[in-house]
Formats: structure tokens, sequence, C-alpha cells
């Protein structure tokens, strides 16, 4: 990190071997140690990662709920050590560590095409390939998280979640990317609006991932101001469709309570037209 922090341009071969950790033993990337070479990493996805702490509260969340996961509490019974140890690396990270006072920098601006052709390359492989699917690696649903702030990776992610949010052993990692996925929805663009209509369209039943979901609808309408109007006039219309979610009236209502005094009208506008 020494050598290269004065540097602006860093080579693409760090981002290589990060993507190459991240989906592999994640030894160095998840070192505190190496903390502040991976934020510069980091820097070339254009990612709002969602804070450490509340990655954390949301793992001390669910793992408080306990049980059966068709009762709305914690769909990981069956994955103890390893999510023990994700909460390990996550308290660790917010300690004060020796790379924590470096500076990080945007460092791929003039890499910003290759890098972001070489990691949806990657991507697109890893999610084509023809695997059951209980074998989904939890870490490319991390690397997904970590490079949602490419729309092409929010598209591709939304289109999987609902899978993944309910497999038990994907759980944790798929809220953590669907947080992701709604802090980066940030562009109100084409690719945004299908995200968005992708998500109303999940249909979630505990309650602990439902109530994740609806934290993370408020984050979504925070990314951008046009996304509360794009989710109330969806909501609306999948609710008189013949597929409605049944989720529809607990969006609307946190759609309500975030924003008291748009949500209404945008409704009113959405009934007639």
């Amino acid at each position: 990190m020494a050598a290269y922090e004065e540097d602006e341009n860093w080579p693409e071969i760090f981002v290589k071997v990060y993507i190459e950790d991240s989906l592999g033993e994640r030894i160095w990337v998840d070192s505190s140690h190496c903390k502040n070479f991976v934020d510069n990493i980091q820097t070339a996805f254009s990612t709002k990662m969602p804070p450490k702490s509340m990655l954390l509260q949301l793992q001390t969340d669910t793992g408080r709920s306990g049980g059966d996961i068709s009762a709305g509490s914690s769909p990981h019974p069956s994955t103890p050590d390893e999510d023990d140890s994700q909460t390990e690396l996550l308290i660790a990270e917010e300690k004060l560590s020796p790379e924590d006072d470096g500076q990080v920098m945007p460092r791929y601006e003039e890499l910003s095409e290759s890098v972001e052709d070489y990691v949806l390359d990657v991507l697109k492989d890893q999610l084509n390939r023809r695997q059951p699917m209980d074998n989904v690696s939890r870490n490319l649903l991390r690397l997904l998280t970590a490079t949602c702030g490419y729309k092409e990776v929010r598209l591709m992610a939304v289109q999987r979640l609902e899978m993944w949010l309910q497999n038990p052993k994907l759980t944790r990692p798929a809220q953590d990317l669907l947080m992701s996925l709604c802090m980066n929805c940030n562009s109100h663009g084409a690719d945004d609006m299908e995200v968005i209509s992708n998500l109303i369209k999940i249909r979630l039943k505990p309650k602990v991932i439902l109530n994740h979901y609806m934290l993370c609808v408020r984050e979504l309408l925070n990314a951008h101001k046009d996304n509360l109007g794009t989710m109330v006039k969806l909501v609306i219309f999948n609710e008189l469709s013949n597929a409605r979610n049944p989720n529809n009236m607990q969006v609307l209502h946190t759609l309500l309570q975030h924003s008291p005094e748009q949500a209404p009208k945008v409704r009113e506008y959405s009934m007639l037209t």
C-alpha cells in the first residue's frame, strides 16, 4: 500500500487479485490490516457500502430470532460457525488498524471502463454457470454487494435476490446484497427503474427478512428523489394486477411513513393516470 499511496492511478492487477480473493478464501479482503488497501481498490466500483455497524446490527437482530425460518425467525441454524466468524470480522473492522490512517481516493478513473468490463465478465461467468441453487457461493454474493455501484450488477442481482433470500445458506449475505443494491439505486435510469420493478415483485414471508426488506426500501427512497414516485406507481399497479404481492400494503405503509407529505400526492396522481 505504501508504495502506491501517492499514486492516483493504480494498476488493474489489484482489482483482479481482489476479485480472486473475494471469490476464494477472502484471506486479505476481510482483514482489518488490509482495510485501507481494500477501500482504495473498491473505489473502482463506485459502490456506496452499507456501514459495518448496520451489517453487524443486522446479524445480531437475525441471530436473536433463532428457530425455524417458516416462523419468521433466524434462517441460519445450519451455519453458526461461519456466521460467528463473519460477525467477528465485522467487529474487527470497526476497530482501528495500522492501515486506518491511510488516504482513500479514486484510483481507477483512467481505467474505469476496462475495470468495469472485467468485473462484469467475471460476475456473468459466475452467475451463468449451471449449478444447483444451494451451490451458489456466499462469497459471490459478498462480491456482488461490493460491486453494486455498477447498474448492470444491480440488475443481475435483483433478478435472483428472492431465491437467495429464501435459501437458508445464503440469507445473510443476500440481505447485505439487498441493502447495497437499494443504497446504490441512484441513477433513476431505465436499468434502475427495472431494478425497482423487480424489487416490488419479491415475495417474502419470514418476519425478520421482511423487516429488513422494509429497511432497504427506506434506503432506496433516500438514494434518489424520484424513486418514491416510481415505487408508489409500481406498487399500486402490482396491487391491481393478477399477480399482486401480499406485501404491497406494508410497502405502501413504509413509503407513507418515510415521506408523509409527498407519498399521498404521488399515490393520488398514480390513481388518476
